[in-house]
């Protein structure tokens, strides 16, 4: 079992913010949802720039601003 929190960070105002969260079964399910979150931003305007940091940590920035941006932490729960 895994838990992903979403965290919006506004380098401007050096905010963060969490934003949502999820639970999923395994990795797959993981980024199949940050894949749909990350193409709902496209849809919405946002560039596509994003990386991966390591295997806990994906990161979406926007193109026209790429001081905004949106983490997705993953943890795995251990006993699950």
């Amino acid at each position: 079992m895994f838990k992903v929190t979403v965290t919006h960070r506004d380098d401007n105002t050096k905010e963060t913010e969490v934003i949502s969260g999820f639970d999923a079964p395994d990795l797959k399910s993981v980024f199949m949802k940050i894949r749909k979150q990350i193409i709902k931003m496209e849809d919405d305007g946002k560039q596509n720039y994003w990386c991966m940091k390591g295997n806990i940590i994906v990161i979406f920035w926007d193109g026209e601003n790429n001081r905004d941006y949106t983490t997705w932490k993953i943890k795995e729960i251990a006993g699950e």
